[in-house]
């Protein structure tokens, strides 16, 4: 049987929708991997919480760090 792998992405979204879309698509290509990313959620009020549990529920958690700051919560649409 094939283990499966959950893993979150996390990274500022500016500047790094393209590094995070090849991670994904090699990810998924990968066969064993399930990538989480909020290229897939929306952001609203109940955001922290949500990304807690992914993130909790998680095998593998990667941070992508660049030189660019995120979105405020509330702020994304």
């Amino acid at each position: 049987m094939i283990k499966y792998f959950q893993v979150f992405i996390s990274s500022a979204s500016v500047g790094m929708s393209e590094i995070r879309k090849e991670i994904i698509n090699k990810l998924i290509a990968q066969d064993r991997f399930f990538p989480i990313a909020m290229e897939y959620m929306n952001a609203d009020d109940n955001t922290l919480l949500m990304l807690y549990n992914y993130m909790k529920r998680s095998d593998i958690c990667l941070l992508l760090l660049g030189d660019s700051a995120g979105s405020k919560i509330g702020s994304a649409s």
